[in-house]
């Protein structure tokens, strides 16, 4: 979605030299990545949240869920920022850090909201909402 995106901007006069072009096995592993450690995420939350008493195993599967997705998608969009190929990118420290932190508690409050009202929300658009609000 990002790079074709990304692929829509034309810079200057449309001339082809300082196009937006992007290395494909930047691309690739950028893409795949974020899906595999995603869903060894929920794996973890799903096997050890659901049908759990212990309330501390239940927080740290969702820790673990939360923190490997908000990871990945942070991985996602720098890993794939650097795969320009026509341009060098030099992200600041700080910044990744920032972004990291916000896609990681957003992932935290989104599997949270997700895992706590699974079974009750069938038939609840608005939690629904809620869930998919927080997680974008």
């Amino acid at each position: 979605m990002h790079f074709i995106g990304n692929r829509a901007i034309i810079l200057g006069e449309g001339q082809s030299e300082i196009q937006l072009y992007y290395n494909a096995t930047y691309t690739t592993v950028s893409a795949i990545l974020p899906i595999v450690v995603i869903f060894l995420g929920l794996l973890v939350a799903d096997r050890f949240y659901k049908n759990n008493k212990n309330v501390t195993t239940r927080y740290v599967a969702l820790l673990v869920c939360g923190v490997m997705c908000g990871a990945s998608v942070t991985e996602m969009h720098y890993l794939g920022n650097q795969g320009t190929t026509d341009y060098r990118l030099k992200p600041v420290p700080k910044y990744i850090i920032g972004a990291a932190a916000i896609a990681i508690g957003a992932c935290l409050i989104a599997f949270s909201l997700f895992f706590h009202w699974s079974g009750h929300w069938m038939n609840n658009i608005w939690r629904r909402t809620v869930v998919a609000v927080l997680g974008e």
